[in-house]
């Protein structure tokens, strides 16, 4: 039993963690609909499909949305995308993405 809990603490603190990096993103002067093309066209990302999800479903998923990061998937829109966001703060964070302040 002890297992499980440490197991589910664990789980809970790397959710934490994420929780607080979501707040850390460099703003950027357009939406990441509008940046996706263009990461794509340079080859700084790829799309990375993934499976449906099933039932039940968590609390933000949104049957109507869908991403484009995520080769179409269902269940959050591609301005809502905290992995897209990740990886573009990422690229912000190493230099290989840069915006020109007008």
């Amino acid at each position: 039993m002890s297992h499980s809990y440490g197991s589910s603490r664990a789980t809970e603190r790397r959710n934490c963690n994420r929780d607080e990096k979501v707040a850390n993103f460099t703003p950027i002067p357009m939406t990441y609909t509008e940046l996706l093309p263009d990461l794509l066209r340079r080859n700084l990302m790829k799309i990375c499909p993934t499976r449906p999800i099933r039932p039940p479903y968590p609390k933000n998923y949104d049957v109507n949305a869908r991403c484009d990061y995520h080769g179409g998937a269902c269940g959050h829109s591609t301005e809502a995308c905290k992995a897209l966001k990740r990886k573009v703060q990422s690229l912000i964070d190493s230099g290989c993405l840069k915006f020109e302040e007008m």
